[in-house]
């Protein structure tokens, strides 16, 4: 039954494989690829160079799949959404699975066509290169993997951006951002590129290890499905979600705090120096320190996003408040969309602080350092409550402006002391990381940059402090503006 509604009794991917599979649009391009194909072989069978011509078509691969499709899914959603289709499509009996699905699998049918005139050729050339038919095989399923999580991007973009345009320059934009930065594992895992060079590499190289686990070397095709994966599910949550509603939140709260848990775990498996099972002092300190760094700021950079994503504006709240007091749920349910989100970032800074602690106590040989790291995590973690909390205060208190002085806060309490004290060690040489510490976007990296076998020093303290005094002082602010909130929302007829 499920199947039948997604795929054969689908009307949203019926008009697509109508639309985009018209055999006057789809011979021309098909013979254009197959000439291309032809070509780019015959110059690697004739040279003797197989494996450079299977990149060639990897990339050509890439480019149907990952820009033009891409494109077209983001161009798809925001037409159907500017022409009023999609309003339609939310009022009729469709599940919004459905309709995602519709527009995931049918919106870059074209672009699968083509891909498929591609495979006997990269087969041919990947067979002559002695790559092996499990390594392309792993290429060609990753491929369309990657497709499918750029494909849920763009999805979002048409659903959130109000401008056609827009949503297809940001999907592209995040396409080539990932590919570009595909060196760092969290990131490049989201890419293709690790797959196609460890499967088809030089034979007679020495081995190279683009991907790890734990901190050993893992297959690549293992480790981008691990993390491609999850993304997936999570961003198709999202994408049907904003389908059954134009104003719905991307993410349930459980949904956010399950996905920055997921994220959690697969940034500590990815820490550069890894965390040793085994408990062996081979990790240098450096690797410990640029370890804990990536997943202090991965964490971070992943719990402001959520944090916000969780955040109601006060339209929304005082709705909610009225909504749970017509149904008699008074109080509101602290884990309904339109809830104040104070629950979700404890919950969120639990996560980054136990990550923090985890990371610390499977790297060896960490010594005193481990109390540094630690602070780290806490200052992170005081960082993502503290954005969530100011974020929730003064969309309550300030409203339509609430954005402006919620940037003229952030630019005080964490641009300024960091261009301060960037200024501080220009121009008079001098040690500035107690002003660089007051912000946990340099603080972070003062408790991290110190030398073995000492222990938290002034600035470390000074970050520690700074941070748990922001918290406290906005749990504060949005612990009031709530209340008056919900008395208005409470007292209006």
């Amino acid at each position: 039954m499920m199947l039948r509604t997604l795929i054969t009794e689908n009307p949203v991917l019926i008009k697509h494989l109508r639309s985009r599979l018209r055999l006057q649009h789809l011979i021309p391009l098909i013979a254009m690829v197959v000439t291309l194909c032809i070509c780019i072989s015959w110059a690697g069978i004739a040279s003797g160079g197989q494996g450079p011509a299977l990149m060639g078509i990897l990339v050509l691969q890439g480019l149907l799949l990952f820009l033009v499709g891409a494109a077209t899914v983001a161009t798809a959603v925001s037409h159907a959404r500017d022409n009023g289709m999609l309003d339609f499509h939310r009022i009729s009996p469709q599940q919004p699975t459905a309709v995602t699905v519709g527009f995931l699998l049918g919106a870059p049918i074209r672009e699968y066509v083509l891909l498929a005139c591609t495979l006997p050729f990269s087969l041919i050339l990947a067979v002559g290169a002695k790559f092996g038919l499990f390594g392309w095989l792993a290429v060609m399923l990753d491929l369309v993997v990657v497709s499918l999580l750029y494909y849920s991007v763009a999805i979002l973009a048409g659903l959130a951006l109000p401008q056609r345009t827009s949503s297809t320059i940001l999907t592209l934009l995040f396409v080539f951002g990932l590919n570009a930065a595909w060196l760092l594992q969290p990131i490049g895992s989201l890419t293709i590129v690790p797959t196609a060079l460890e499967a088809f590499r030089d034979q007679n190289a020495a081995p190279a290890v683009w991907t790890t686990l734990l901190g050993s070397p893992a297959p690549a095709f293992l480790v981008s499905l691990l993390h491609q994966v999850p993304v997936l599910i999570f961003l198709l949550i999202a994408a049907a979600r904003k389908m059954r509603h134009e104003f719905a939140y991307p993410f349930a709260k459980a949904d956010a705090i399950s996905f920055y848990f997921v994220m959690g775990l697969l940034l500590l498996v990815d820490a550069p120096g890894g965390i040793d099972i085994s408990h062996q002092p081979s990790y240098s300190l450096g690797s410990v320190r640029a370890g804990v760094a990536a997943l202090s700021y991965g964490l971070l950079l992943l719990g402001v996003f959520f944090a916000t994503l969780v955040t109601p504006n006060a339209g929304a709240f005082a709705r909610g408040i009225r909504h749970a007091r017509k149904l008699g749920l008074t109080p509101i349910s602290r884990w309904e969309d339109r809830a104040a989100n104070p629950a979700a970032l404890v919950i969120f800074a639990a996560v980054f602080a136990a990550a923090g602690v985890v990371a610390t106590l499977g790297l060896p040989g960490t010594g005193s350092y481990g109390t540094r790291a630690i602070a780290a995590a806490l200052v992170g973690a005081c960082a993502v409550l503290f954005w969530g909390l100011a974020k929730q205060s003064f969309d309550l208190t300030f409203r339509r402006h609430s954005n402006s002085y919620f940037m003229l806060l952030l630019f005080a309490c964490w641009g300024l002391p960091l261009i301060l004290g960037l200024l501080i060690s220009a121009v008079t040489n001098t040690d500035a990381s107690g002003v660089l510490a007051l912000s946990p976007l340099s603080g972070i990296a003062v408790l991290l940059s110190e030398e073995r076998g000492m222990g938290l020093t002034n600035a470390g303290y000074t970050a520690v402090i700074a941070s748990l005094v922001l918290v406290i002082a906005f749990a504060l602010l949005t612990a009031r503006a709530v209340r008056r909130t919900t008395s208005a929302a409470s007292a209006a007829p």
